[in-house]
């Protein structure tokens, strides 16, 4: 009759553990070392006026280092610039809402996605992102001027 070998199966389960976790170890950080690569790459792309490429490796970029706000709103604008029309201006509205989760109180890109919303028709998307401008706007002179211009808006 045969017998299960437990210091054999031992054996091989701790060098199989050892192992995976080395693996995991060695590929988070060629991930992290490439997340450097890629924006890099993304800027040298974004110089030579390659949108295209830009937007990719800025894309690669954020899937693994999701929660960096300035390369969302980077991201965002190369895909404004990229996309001018149709379903483009749909996907540029939805990167700078995603955009915007990331950046909270970002006037710039709320006036963004205020802007784009009315482009789209998306006109309870823009009164949202309209009423958190007003809301966040100066009690100065300044500030009296821009809440006519989003009281027009709104």
């Amino acid at each position: 009759m045969r017998r299960l070998n437990l210091v054999f199966l031992a054996v091989l389960l701790t060098v199989g553990a050892v192992f995976g976790g080395g693996m995991h170890l060695v590929h988070g950080f060629q991930m992290q070392r490439n997340a450097s690569a890629l924006t890099d790459r993304a800027h040298r792309a974004e110089a030579a006026n390659d949108l295209e490429k830009a937007e990719q490796s800025l894309s690669e970029y954020l899937n693994i280092r999701r929660e960096d706000g300035p390369a969302w709103v980077w991201y965002a604008r190369v895909v404004d610039q990229r996309n001018s029309d149709g379903r483009g201006r749909q996907r540029a509205f939805l990167v700078y809402e995603q955009a915007l989760r990331y950046n909270p109180g970002d006037s710039k890109l709320e006036r963004r996605c205020a802007d784009i919303a009315l482009e789209l028709g998306r006109y309870n998307d823009a009164q949202r992102h309209l009423a958190t401008l007003f809301e966040q706007l100066p009690k100065d002179s300044q500030g009296q001027t821009a809440a006519a211009e989003l009281e027009d808006l709104l």
